[in-house]
């Protein structure tokens, strides 16, 4: 697999966990402009999930599922054990900035990895970091 679609691949995985992890957390919450804010980012992640699987197929290469799932299996399953013991909005902020920061750091790493890639693709990822750098800061006001 070359470096623009094993990037693309990276955005895909990511939109991927943080759609269904978000799912999660939606059902966990109940201050309703927090509820608003997390359904809007996941809206986004599956938006971003949908044109990297579409320009993947395009490509020849079929999204590897399996791992955004066991990936998403991981983060719910850490999640509930964080929620368990509160589901305040506060808690819930600071496992949504936690996971966002991880993704952010993520993005950017594989943007400098496969610096050989579509010049398009490498912007897609860094604009997602700069995206889940902007979620943070609207999740901080519930901290």
């Amino acid at each position: 697999m070359n470096q623009t679609n094993r990037l693309l691949n990276e955005i895909y995985t990511t939109a991927a966990v943080g759609k269904d992890t978000l799912s999660a957390v939606i059902n966990s919450a109940e201050n309703p402009e927090l509820i608003h804010e997390l359904a809007m980012k996941r809206a986004e992640y599956r938006d971003i999930k949908k044109v990297a699987e579409k320009n993947l197929t395009r490509n020849g290469i079929y999204p590897k599922r399996r791992s955004a799932k066991n990936i998403s299996a991981m983060a719910k399953a850490s999640m509930k054990m964080h929620l368990m013991k509160r589901d305040d909005p506060s808690a819930i902020a600071k496992m949504v900035i936690q996971g966002n920061t991880m993704s952010m750091i993520g993005l950017l790493r594989d943007a400098n990895k496969y610096d050989r890639a579509d010049p398009d693709v490498i912007n897609q990822a860094k604009n997602f970091a700069k995206s889940e750098q902007n979620f943070i800061n609207k999740m901080k006001k519930y901290l």
